[in-house]
């Protein structure tokens, strides 16, 4: 008896009955699968915590009974604040696609499409949306939406689009000009020969004042030229800050005598591939931009600096904004808001830019107008500079 007693508890699942091994078994598979669970849990947590979409879990009422940290930083809010607002809040009802959404989502339990996201400080955001209804145990009505911010995506796109359609129009003005420029260019010849001719001396200076004029439409001409995007381009390696020093130093007594100030704050960047004549024609344009909508005495600021891999250009005035009526034409060839202009300026400086693989983009406020020219770094010449 001592003998078994010594092996039992040496070995005791040799001697456990059928029972007790039975019921270790199931308590065994029961941890087993409570880990799996649990294991499975944290997964989940770990995907709906990380993923970059936002993800929001809500009732049919509106309570957000859910939200991963992208659907806060998505809306602006922390957490915990997030719960005290219902999901109408956090969407913008004056969106013409708002009510269509809602019908959608309660006739079918489903919605796939694009709404305007309202964040906590009021500003607005582009979101592409996917909405499913269903039913949790308990039978409560449930919605998941997952939201993704697009608002940079639509506006690259807007942007592209605009893009395109002035570029369009660029190079119609450019072919029309092309061709007008060599009869223009033959007239222009034979009235200096005209001109020049003993027996017409009498009409020496009717003919001077039909060679201003030709000489005015070329001037007008080389204008339209300026617009079409396969313009010869002269690339060289330049410093922007020495083209900008050159500039101010050369218009310094027009400034004087104008009651106008420039302030140059250049900073330190690499040098760019460039056409000094044409990026000097788009600061003419800018800065002349920037004089007429600051008022008398006033001061437009030229900034060169280093930001995220890219040269920037920024030119700024004292004005009173752009009219937002008008905002999405401006840089539109041949539009303007003055009539001894022709609405070339700001389309010439989209095409300049446009050919040196820069990207133009305009701000606008009560304060001013900020223009920013943004030009890709070359990597052979950052290298030299760093």
């Amino acid at each position: 008896m001592i003998k078994e007693m010594q092996l039992l508890f040496e070995n005791p699942d040799n001697y456990c009955p059928a029972g007790l091994k039975q019921v270790n078994l199931k308590n065994a598979k029961h941890k087993q699968k409570k880990e799996a669970l649990l294991n499975n849990e944290e997964q989940f947590r770990l995907i709906f915590e990380n993923c970059i979409n936002g993800i929001l879990l809500t009732l049919t009422d509106g309570s957000v009974l859910l939200a991963n940290q992208a659907a806060c930083r998505i809306f602006g809010f922390t957490p915990e604040n997030i719960f005290e607002v219902g999901k109408t809040s956090l969407f913008d009802s004056e969106d013409p696609n708002f009510l269509p959404a809602l019908k959608a989502l309660r006739k079918t339990g489903k919605f796939k499409g694009e709404l305007t996201l309202l964040r906590k400080d009021g500003t607005k955001l582009q979101g592409e949306l996917h909405s499913n209804r269903f039913r949790d145990k308990s039978g409560r009505s449930l919605n998941c939406i997952i939201i993704s911010d697009v608002t940079e995506r639509r506006q690259v796109e807007k942007e592209k689009t605009k893009a395109d359609r002035f570029c369009l129009i660029g190079e119609m003005a450019a072919g029309i000009a092309h061709e007008i420029r060599n009869p223009m260019t033959s007239i222009r010849g034979y009235l200096q020969i005209l001109k020049s001719k003993e027996e017409l001396a009498g009409y020496a200076d009717l003919f001077q004042i039909m060679i201003n004029e030709v000489d005015s439409a070329n001037s007008t001409i080389s204008e339209y030229l300026c617009l079409a995007k396969n313009m010869a381009v002269d690339l060289k390696p330049v410093d922007l800050n020495t083209i900008l020093e050159e500039f101010c130093l050369a218009i310094s007594d027009d400034l004087v005598k104008n009651d106008l100030k420039i302030n140059f704050e250049p900073g330190e960047i690499p040098y760019l591939l460039l056409d000094s004549l044409q990026i000097r024609q788009m600061v003419i344009n800018l800065i002349q931009n920037g004089f007429e909508a600051s008022p008398p005495g006033g001061c437009v600021t030229l900034k060169t600096f280093l930001k995220d891999d890219h040269v920037i250009l920024q030119v700024s005035d004292q004005g009173n904004g752009i009219a937002p009526e008008i905002k999405d034409k401006i840089g539109i060839p041949f539009f303007t808001t003055k009539n001894y202009r022709k609405g070339l300026g700001l389309a010439a400086c989209f095409s300049i830019a446009s050919r040196h693989n820069a990207h133009l983009d305009i701000k606008t406020g009560p304060a001013g107008t900020t223009v920013s020219v943004r030009f890709e770094l070359i990597p052979s010449l950052f290298n030299n500079y760093t």
